[in-house]
């Protein structure tokens, strides 16, 4: 995968990383959560991007992302990847947006961990880029 610096000095990650509040209960405490594909989907993405640390375990996945710190090397531990290029589209746009742009999107699956983590594979053309800027922007009350 590819990397980038985080700050100045900061840590090399890889330009997508993986969200895991969704493998705790902090946006759906009504489903229950599988600790073994999570913690499967958190190895995998180590073994995607194994110096990468741009995602955040929260609080309430400790249990989750806990066990992978200790099976894991140092620099690897904070846990935070050829499909169609359609998935893998909107974090490919988003790390074109600049050297600074680290999308974390979250996923729970293996599935979705490769799809996500391949849009850092994927370097967008000037035309696919301009037909990304030339989506209508959002409407309505959630926007």
């Amino acid at each position: 995968m590819r990397t980038t610096t985080l700050g100045t000095h900061g840590p090399e990650v890889g330009v997508v990383g993986l969200g895991a509040m969704g493998m705790s209960f902090a946006y759906d405490m009504a489903t229950p959560r599988d600790e073994a594909t999570s913690v499967s989907v958190i190895h995998q993405a180590l073994d995607l991007a194994p110096t990468t640390s741009a995602g955040v375990c929260p609080a309430s996945s400790r249990t989750t992302c806990g066990p992978t710190s200790t099976s894991r090397p140092r620099s690897a531990r904070s846990a935070t990847a050829s499909a169609p290029l359609r998935p893998r589209s909107p974090w490919a746009w988003l790390v074109a947006q600049g050297e600074h742009v680290v999308p974390i999107p979250g996923t729970k699956t293996p599935k979705y961990l490769v799809d996500n983590a391949g849009g850092a594979d994927v370097r967008l053309s000037e035309a696919d880029l301009a037909d990304f800027d030339a989506i209508p922007a959002p409407v309505g009350a959630r926007y």
